[in-house]
């Protein structure tokens, strides 16, 4: 009785590790979605040369927006 409550245990202890690890995978990915729109955006003005194509971060996201549709904001961020 006492090793199938230990076993049960090591069970629950597993399946615990494995939601975990599940979670913080899910949680990361979602961050990066919400997230790359702004570093994308962040990059673009960063490095731009004369003549500058944006005018500050509110310039770029609606360029982009026209420009590329939504799917600009994503481009780079799959292999």
């Amino acid at each position: 009785l006492h090793q199938d409550r230990k076993g049960e245990s090591s069970s629950m202890a597993r399946n615990k590790v494995l939601r975990d690890l599940t979670c913080g995978g899910l949680a990361g990915g979602f961050a990066t979605m919400a997230t790359y729109p702004f570093d994308l955006v962040r990059t673009r003005l960063a490095a731009q040369t004369e003549p500058k194509i944006y005018h500050g971060v509110l310039d770029a996201f609606h360029r982009i927006l026209i420009s590329e549709r939504m799917r600009g904001f994503y481009r780079g961020l799959a292999p």
